[in-house]
């Protein structure tokens, strides 16, 4: 049986890469860039992760693709490399 040498953890990326937002009595996932705004809290925990020799991995099933508040060629993605390679976050706000 081969053996791997790499190990991983898998971040979901709603509700822990970035805060949910609070929409009249529920959570949901972020539709617009303006609306998306990082979890801060996570980058130690990445940052230990890391250290442990782990790969960061994140991972999203948008579910706001599925009910069609947002496009698929519109999805939010800026600054979450610079968040998984933990990295100072220069262009992160």
């Amino acid at each position: 049986m081969k053996k791997f040498k790499n190990k991983a953890i898998f971040l979901d990326r709603d509700g822990i890469i970035n805060k949910l937002i609070k929409d009249n009595k529920t959570n949901r996932s972020p539709r617009t860039l303006k609306e998306f705004k990082i979890n801060f809290e996570i980058k130690k925990y990445l940052q230990i992760f890391k250290k442990k020799s782990f790969l960061n991995i994140i991972i999203t099933n948008q579910p706001e693709v599925k009910r069609g508040f947002v496009k698929k060629k519109n999805l939010i993605q800026d600054g979450l490399f610079e968040l998984a390679n933990t990295k100072p976050w220069k262009n992160v706000k």
